[in-house]
């Protein structure tokens, strides 16, 4: 069993014609790892699933930057976002 394999609730079907919306937010942050988790809506404000994802900034080597040390403006308003939750 490949326990990172993501587990979205299915709630309500969402056709392909349909208009929608996606309510985000910073779930997590860490200075490295960033956790975003989404909502999304169906025209009729219903919810029709969740989701999550996690981010990290790569260097032109692809090698993970240390947003705190590297970036601590962008360090501070993230760590805002989640602590205003």
């Amino acid at each position: 069993v490949n326990k990172k394999q993501p587990n979205y609730p299915y709630i309500k079907p969402l056709h392909f014609s349909e208009d929608f919306y996606v309510n985000s937010r910073v779930a997590k942050y860490n200075g490295m790892k960033l956790t975003v988790e989404y909502e999304i809506y169906n025209r009729d404000e219903e919810l029709v699933t969740t989701g999550r994802s996690e981010h990290c900034l790569l260097d032109k080597d692809l090698k993970p930057v240390n947003i705190k040390r590297n970036y601590p403006d962008i360090y501070n308003k993230l760590k805002e976002l989640v602590e205003d939750r």
